[in-house]
């Protein structure tokens, strides 16, 4: 193997990057399948960052209103059990109980 590097028509490949093939029924009317040649659009940067055609991917996952709910909820719990095991060992500690 050489050590050249190989030369490539990046205008070529954004021409044919969705591939010529049937989409499930169940896929959005606008989505497509990437081709072989459109996965050379996609790249990583050294933070492992995702690009598509030079252009940054968002990755977010966010909870939804009945998660973040629940984690208040879950956090309130924690931390008045938390206030509650420390007064009773207080009350121990000094004799109060």
């Amino acid at each position: 193997m050489s050590g050249e590097v190989q030369q490539i028509d990046w205008e070529q490949i954004r021409r044919s990057k969705f591939a010529s093939v049937n989409v499930p029924p169940e896929w959005p009317a606008d989505v497509n399948p990437v081709s072989l040649n459109g996965v050379s659009l996609l790249g990583i940067d050294a933070n492992n960052n995702l690009y598509w055609d030079g252009k940054r991917l968002q990755l977010a996952t966010r909870l939804g209103t009945v998660e973040r709910v629940l984690a208040v909820l879950v956090s309130i719990g924690t931390v008045s059990s938390a206030v509650i095991e420390g007064l009773d060992l207080y009350l121990t500690w000094t004799g109060k109980k």
